[in-house]
C-alpha cells in the first residue's frame, strides 16, 4: 500500500461540524471476542500431543506381562506471526487540528489514529484466523480454512497423513447443498465420536447464519450470553442462536459457505507480550481478560513512535500472534452450505 501520511488535505478542519465523527466502517471482530487469548512464551508457539498407544487386555489367572505400550507424544510447533498497522501525521496537520473547534474527534490525531489502527489490526488479525496462510511469507497466523479446514495437511508440523489423531472432521459435499438439522446432527456426531466432545460454537458468515435460522420457526430464539472457556460473553442481539447444544455465532469475516464448529476448550490466540521492561511480566499460559484500552480485546497490541524524518510523527501498532488448536479431532467443518436460492 502506498504511503498516505495524515495530511491538512485528509482532515475535516475549519468549518463548524457535529462534535463528532462517524464511523462508516465495518470492523468487528465476533470470533477475537469468542477465543481465549493466552500469554505466549519463547521462540515459537508450542505444546506437546499425545496419540492412542496404550493399551489394555484381559489376563489369565497368573499369567505374566508379555505386552507393554504406552500412549505416543509429539510436538507441535506453529512459528510466531508479525503484525503491524502504521500512520504518519504532518506536523502541520497536528498543530491545525489541535487549534480547531470541531469536529472534537480530529482534535487529538495521534489518539486517533491510535485507536483506528488498533481496530484495523485487530480487523486483519480477526480475518486471518479463517484464511491466514502459515506458509506466506511475511508469515501470517495459521487460520481454521488450514488448522481444521484440512485433514490431510501438514499442520503445527505434524503430517495428518499419517497421525489419525490430529485430523479435523471435514465434510465436503463437493456442491453447495441444502442444510438440514440432520446435517447439523450428523456433524456433531463426528466430532463426538472422534473426542467424545460435542462442538459447543460454530462460526459461520452472515448468509450461512440466515440459513441456519431459516431452518426455525417463528418461535426461535436468539442467544443474547454465550458461555465458553473465557467466560460469558454478552453478544448483540441476532448474533447468535443454539442448535441442538452449539451456538452459532456469525462473524462477517468467516470464508462464505463454510460451518466452523469449535470447541472452546481447545482453542486459543496465543500473544507474545512486548520486550517493554517498563511492563509487568505476565507467566506463560495466563489468560488475558483485562480491557486493553480499545475495546474488549486484550491482545496486547504494542504502540511504537517510530524515529522523524522531516516534520511529521510516525508510530506503529504491533502484535507477535498465533491461533492454537491443541486438538483438532474436537473440531470441524462443513463446506458448500448453500445460500442462495
Amino acid at each position: 500500500m502506498a504511503d498516505a501520511p495524515q495530511t491538512t488535505a485528509l482532515i475535516k478542519l475549519a468549518q463548524t461540524y457535529a462534535p463528532e465523527i462517524v464511523r462508516q466502517i465495518n470492523r468487528k471482530t465476533a470470533f477475537l471476542r469468542l477465543v481465549p487469548v493466552v500469554v505466549g512464551e519463547g521462540k515459537n508457539c508450542s505444546w506437546i500431543v499425545e496419540g492412542d498407544g496404550q493399551d489394555a487386555q484381559v489376563y489369565a489367572e497368573g499369567a505374566d506381562v508379555s505386552d507393554w505400550a504406552s500412549d505416543a507424544q509429539a510436538e507441535a510447533i506453529l512459528s510466531w506471526s508479525q503484525y503491524r498497522a502504521a500512520a504518519r501525521i504532518t506536523g502541520l496537520a497536528r498543530a491545525t487540528a489541535r487549534t480547531s473547534h470541531s469536529p472534537q474527534g480530529n482534535r487529538s490525531l495521534v489518539k486517533r489514529n491510535i485507536v483506528n489502527s488498533s481496530a484495523k489490526l485487530a480487523s486483519l488479525l480477526n480475518t486471518h484466523c479463517f484464511t491466514g496462510n502459515g506458509a506466506a511469507s511475511p508469515k501470517q497466523l495459521t487460520g481454521l480454512d488450514s488448522a481444521i479446514g484440512d485433514d490431510s495437511n501438514v499442520y503445527a508440523t505434524i503430517d495428518r497423513s499419517s497421525v489419525t489423531y490430529w485430523r479435523p472432521t471435514v465434510r465436503d459435499p463437493g456442491t453447495p447443498t441444502n442444510l438440514t438439522f440432520a446435517l447439523i446432527r450428523d456433524d456433531q456426531r463426528r466430532v463426538e465420536e472422534a473426542c467424545g466432545e460435542k462442538p459447543d460454537i460454530a462460526i459461520v458468515e452472515p448468509a450461512v447464519f440466515n440459513v441456519v435460522t431459516s431452518l426455525f420457526d417463528s418461535n426461535r430464539r436468539f442467544v443474547e450470553t454465550i458461555t465458553t472457556s473465557r467466560g460469558d460473553i454478552k453478544m448483540g442481539g441476532g448474533s447468535a442462536i443454539e442448535v441442538e447444544g452449539t451456538v452459532f455465532v456469525k462473524d462477517k469475516d468467516a470464508t462464505a459457505g463454510q460451518i466452523y464448529y469449535l470447541n472452546s476448550e481447545y482453542i486459543a490466540l496465543e500473544v507474545l507480550p512486548p520486550a517493554d521492561e517498563s511492563l509487568p511480566v505476565l507467566e506463560p499460559g495466563t489468560r488475558l481478560t483485562a480491557n486493553d484500552g480499545f475495546g474488549d480485546l486484550p491482545l496486547m497490541f504494542t504502540y511504537e513512535k517510530l524515529a522523524k524524518t522531516g516534520d511529521s510523527a510516525k508510530f506503529f501498532a504491533k502484535a507477535y500472534a498465533e491461533l492454537k488448536i491443541e486438538r483438532p479431532n474436537a473440531f470441524a467443518v462443513r463446506k458448500n452450505v448453500k445460500t442462495a436460492a
